[in-house]
C-alpha cells in the first residue's frame, strides 16, 4: 500500500512540475521584428539608412545571464524566433557606439509573451553603422 502511495505522490509531482514551463523553446509562440540600420560617416553625418541583411539578433530567455540563442536577419532585415513557451524575453543587437568611437553597444527590446500560439510582433530595432 506504501509503494502505490508513492507511486501516485511521484507521478502527481512530475505532472504538476511539468505544468510550470520556464521561457525558452517548446512552445507555440513566435517573436518577430525587423532589424534598421543608419549608415553614419566618420564625422557623425548620417549617410544611409536601410534595413539589416544577414545581422546577428539575440534573445535572452527570462532573467538568464548571457543570451539563449541568435539568429540572423533576412534580405529586408526581418527575423524571427519560433517555438517559445509564454514568458519574458529580452532580444538585442549590437549597434556600433556613435559617442565612444570604435566601440559597440547593445540595443535591447523586452517583451512578455502570455499566452499561447501567439505571433508577437515587436518594435523596430534600430542599429548604427
Amino acid at each position: 500500500m506504501k509503494r502505490i502511495f508513492f507511486c501516485g505522490l511521484f507521478l502527481f509531482s512530475l505532472i504538476f512540475i511539468s505544468c510550470e514551463k520556464e521561457p525558452g523553446e517548446g512552445g507555440t509562440n513566435t517573436i518577430t521584428g525587423k532589424l534598421f540600420v543608419k549608415d553614419y560617416n566618420s564625422a557623425g553625418i548620417l549617410k544611409d539608412e536601410y534595413f539589416a541583411r544577414d545581422e546577428r539578433v539575440y534573445i535572452i530567455y527570462g532573467d538568464n545571464a548571457s543570451y539563449s540563442d541568435f539568429t540572423r536577419t533576412n534580405f529586408d532585415g526581418t527575423y524571427q524566433f519560433h517555438f517559445l513557451y509564454p514568458g519574458k524575453y529580452t532580444l538585442f543587437a549590437y549597434s556600433k557606439c556613435l559617442s565612444c568611437p570604435g566601440e559597440e553597444e547593445a540595443i535591447f527590446e523586452t517583451i512578455e509573451i502570455e499566452g499561447k500560439g501567439q505571433d508577437i510582433e515587436i518594435p523596430l530595432i534600430t542599429i548604427n553603422d
